[in-house]
Order: C-alpha cells, then sequence, then structure tokens
C-alpha cells in the first residue's frame, strides 16, 4: 500500500492537474471506460471514443448509438464520470443504483436500470455494509467490492463496468487517489491474464486478488500521468 500511496502522492503534483484538472479527470474517465469496454468484449478506439463522447454528449445526453460496442463504452463513460462525481454524501446502494443506470442504460430494459439482478440484493446489501466498515483500507474495500460485483454478476448486464465505477468512487472518496486520476483499468488491460486470473479465483483465495488490485492502483498512477502528460501536451 505504501508503493500506492506514494504513487499518487507524486501523481497529485503533476503540472497539468494545476490548472487543468477537470481537463484530465475527463480524458482518464475516457481512457478508463475504453480500457473497461475492451475487458467486456466491446473494443473502442480511445480517440473515436473520446471524439464521440464529446460530439454525441454522452456524458449526460444526446442519442444513443445502436452499436453494441458503443452502448458498453458510453455506459463506460457515463459510469466513471458519475464515480468521479461521488463525494460520499450519499449512500453506497444509491451509488449503486445510479452506477448501474448509466452504464447499462441502452442495454437493458427501463424498468430494471437502477434495480439489483435477480438474487442480487443480499450480497449487494453486504458489499453495501462492508464499505461502511472505517477501519479497512479503502483500496481493499475497492477490490473486494469490484470482485464481488463482477464475479458473481450483481449488475448484469454491466456489472464489470459497475465494478470498476465503484472502486474508482471508494479510492477517490476514501483519499488515496482524491482527484479520481488514476486508471486502474488500464492494467487489466495490460496484464488480462493476472487479472482474470485473480478474479477466477477470488471465491477461493480473496486476498490473491487485494494483492493484484493494490498493483493495479499503483500501476494506475502512472497510467494517470500518461493522460496528464497528454492532455499538457494537447495531443488531442
Amino acid at each position: 500500500m505504501a508503493t500506492a500511496r506514494d504513487a499518487y502522492s507524486q501523481l497529485r503534483w503533476h503540472a497539468a492537474l494545476r490548472r487543468r484538472t477537470p481537463q484530465v479527470r475527463a480524458e482518464v474517465a475516457v481512457r478508463a471506460a475504453a480500457a473497461v469496454a475492451e475487458l467486456d468484449g466491446a473494443r473502442v478506439p480511445l480517440e473515436a471514443l473520446r471524439r464521440d463522447t464529446v460530439e454525441r454528449r454522452a456524458i449526460g445526453a444526446g442519442d444513443p448509438p445502436l452499436d453494441p460496442a458503443w452502448l458498453v463504452a458510453h455506459g463506460a463513460v457515463r459510469a466513471t464520470v458519475a464515480a468521479q462525481a461521488w463525494t460520499g454524501t450519499t449512500g453506497t446502494a444509491q451509488l449503486l443504483a445510479k452506477l448501474h443506470v448509466a452504464a447499462a442504460q441502452g442495454l437493458a430494459p427501463s424498468e430494471v436500470l437502477g434495480r439489483p439482478a435477480p438474487g442480487a440484493a443480499t450480497r449487494l446489501g453486504e458489499v453495501s455494509a462492508l464499505v461502511a466498515v472505517l477501519s479497512l483500507s479503502p483500496a481493499v474495500v475497492a477490490a473486494i467490492a469490484h470482485a464481488e460485483i463482477t464475479t458473481f454478476d450483481l449488475c448484469a448486464p454491466s456489472s464489470r463496468v459497475v465494478g470498476f465505477a465503484l472502486a474508482r468512487a471508494l479510492v477517490q472518496v476514501g483519499g488515496l487517489d482524491p482527484l479520481g486520476v488514476g486508471v486502474p483499468e488500464l492494467q487489466a488491460v495490460a496484464d488480462p491474464t493476472g487479472y482474470h486470473s485473480a478474479l477466477e479465483g477470488y471465491a477461493e483465495n480473496p486476498l490473491r486478488f487485494c494483492v493484484w488490485w493494490i498493483d493495479a492502483l499503483t500501476a494506475g498512477a502512472r497510467f494517470g500521468a500518461l493522460a496528464a502528460d497528454a492532455v499538457s501536451a494537447q495531443r488531442f
């Protein structure tokens, strides 16, 4: 954990975060969304998603695209932005509902948006209770929350998107990445075997996934610095 804390402390001193924090957060949201969509089998070019997000105003309104890959990617953008906006003043259950609406719009019937998957209410309640345990490290809570939601498909059809978004919100509000500019999602793309293997073994060995996740958070600070570099250089 010390390595992750040091990485985010250093990231907060990046020049782009002194004057252009909103732009960096927006770029991080698009990069994180593209990564999560790819993990869900919806590969969308980063530049195209960035452009389409702006042109269609996918973060807030606009006609949704019909291509399933774009539906997943835009849902991931909306969920990531919603996670970045969470301040912790509303409960975890309310946040989960908001993230599910954001992520699953266009992928699920409107009447199920914001509702737990069938049979998932009890386990989601346990996730919400875990978040309230103040003695636990936010990074560990985020790891368990992500693994629970993703492994047991608690927020179908967008469990992975919601799982990453909730983890992001917890790490941000917990103080490890208070600006919400890390991109641990990209480490899952860079190390898909490690990510999927740790996730698949979560039920038998939760610690293994927690270790993978903390390493991913550390890498996420480096990926966040790359996003900040791109904003500083105005590469898009």
